[in-house]
């Protein structure tokens, strides 16, 4: 009887010990000079990463509220909702993320979205890059080639085939689904949503 019990107790500890390694995937759809993506990354993103990374697996995709224009060329023309520098910081940042880890591409993200100027994202793409370990050179190159070019319009394609389609940005999908309540709880208690819904078995959690 006493092996019967103690059988059991070590399943129950490892099913508990599989829940709490399970990953909750998280994309962010997010642009660069974007008031609420930076609200979003401040206060809810970063902060709740910190806390329960190890449980998180994280896709950032810059992009947004983008007009795609088709040249004569075949070439594709984009106008971001807040200028050319946001394009540019768009398609730095896509770079960034393709060239580092989740921890790393976050921190890059929230160093560009933190001054409270942080609309000139040209001044604070390279010293973020740089505080965070990151190699301006390498990310040079690849905005301003071919890799730059293909990394846009990949994260043009994920966003332009979201479903339900983005009405806000940033536009958060969880396990790859998306609701309305969803977007709204996240958006203002991200790391409350996550435990009560995701992640009710990490010691993180505990309230």
């Amino acid at each position: 009887m006493v092996k019967v019990e103690l059988t059991i107790l070590l399943l129950i500890g490892t099913f508990s010990a599989v829940i709490s390694q399970q990953k909750v995937k998280i994309s962010v759809y997010y642009e660069t000079k974007c008031i609420d993506s930076r609200t979003f990354f401040l206060r809810q993103l970063g902060p709740t990463y910190e806390r329960l990374h190890q449980y998180i697996d994280l896709e950032l995709v810059p992009f947004g509220n983008v007009q795609v224009y088709k040249q004569n060329d075949g070439s594709y023309h984009y106008t971001c909702q807040h200028g050319p520098d946001e394009c540019w910081a768009n398609r730095v940042q896509a770079c960034a993320i393709s060239h580092t880890d989740q921890k790393t591409s976050l921190n890059y993200a929230v160093c560009m979205f933190n001054p409270s100027n942080y609309g000139n994202t040209r001044a604070y793409a390279q010293p973020c890059a740089e505080r965070n370990g990151l190699n301006w050179q390498q990310i040079s190159t690849c905005f301003n080639g071919d890799e730059g070019e293909k990394l846009i319009e990949h994260n043009w394609s994920k966003t332009y085939y979201l479903n339900p389609p983005h009405n806000f940005i940033p536009w958060i999908v969880i396990n790859d689904r998306h609701s309305y309540n969803q977007q709204q709880e996240s958006f203002g208690h991200l790391f409350d949503y996550l435990c009560d819904n995701y992640l009710t078995n990490v010691p993180e959690c505990a309230y």
